[in-house]
């Protein structure tokens, strides 16, 4: 699809649309003059498989080098994890970014370029590194749509059980920033990771009857893999709230209670 900006461009999900089966009341805003940051616990569980679940929706409009960070689990030696909107230094800028770093670089980058403000998107990565065929070691759905189209310059493999950072470290997972840098501008709801399961996109989301993808509720979902965690925001004095049942709660710097709202998925 090509969008205003001359290249091919995802879009948001619009407010609107038959009612979701289930209903998210809230979700976070972060400008990121303020540094916001939520510090979740990591421990070794093995690395070889993991699943993240995050909606979002964009709220400064990328006009240079800046990269927005969803996630960042790195090492001092700066091997680990990494999520973000990409920058115009790597590839196309407005990339959504995957990187897995163990000396040698694993790397995803959409073809497509994210610039709808005005739409929430459901981004889903899938690591399973222990998958025999390469391609399948690292995946991305993209608002319930398996992702096949890539920036090709940024596209390679991980190592056969390669392990990730992210569930084989003990390095803390940095939602939101990059090494006190790179931070998210925007909203953030319904977050959710999950260690050791085999799931898609469509279990943590479904397309509703006028074709709008909406948020599903986690509560069926098996969360007793290594540090898991969902955050739904809900409760503005403790936005690192886990309410998966496992307790793996977070550390929140700098985003006020104030900054919670009703602006939603759910439309």
């Amino acid at each position: 699809m090509s969008g205003p900006f001359g290249s091919s461009q995802f879009f948001g999900v619009a407010a609107g649309g038959d009612a979701p089966g289930y209903t998210v009341s809230k979700s976070v805003y972060m400008d990121r003059g303020d540094s916001p940051k939520i510090v979740m616990p990591n421990s070794n569980g093995g690395g070889l498989k993991w699943i993240c679940s995050i909606w979002f929706k964009l709220g400064e409009m990328n006009t240079g080098s800046y990269r927005y960070t969803l996630v960042s689990v790195l090492d001092s030696s700066s091997n680990g994890t990494t999520i973000e909107i990409s920058s115009s230094g790597e590839g196309m800028q407005d990339q959504l970014y995957w990187e897995e770093k163990v000396g040698t670089t694993a790397q995803r980058s959409t073809e497509r370029v994210l610039r709808d403000p005005t739409g929430w998107y459901h981004a889903v990565f899938f690591y399973d590194s222990a998958n025999a065929n390469e391609d399948g070691r690292m995946n991305m759905w993209i608002n319930g749509v398996f992702q096949s189209e890539w920036d090709t310059s940024e596209y390679t493999n991980p190592g056969a059980s390669q392990v990730s950072e992210w569930g084989g470290g003990t390095e803390d997972v940095d939602l939101f920033t990059n090494a006190g840098a790179n931070y998210w501008d925007g909203y953030v709801s319904q977050f959710a990771y999950i260690y050791g399961q085999d799931y898609t996109a469509s279990n943590f989301g479904e397309f509703d009857t006028n074709g709008v993808w909406r948020p599903k509720n986690l509560t069926d979902l098996d969360f007793s893999g290594a540090e898991s965690f969902w955050l739904d925001f809900a409760d503005n004095n403790d936005f690192g709230n886990d309410v998966s049942g496992q307790n793996n709660d977070g550390t929140v710097s700098n985003i006020a209670s104030a900054n919670q709202v009703t602006d939603t998925p759910s439309g």
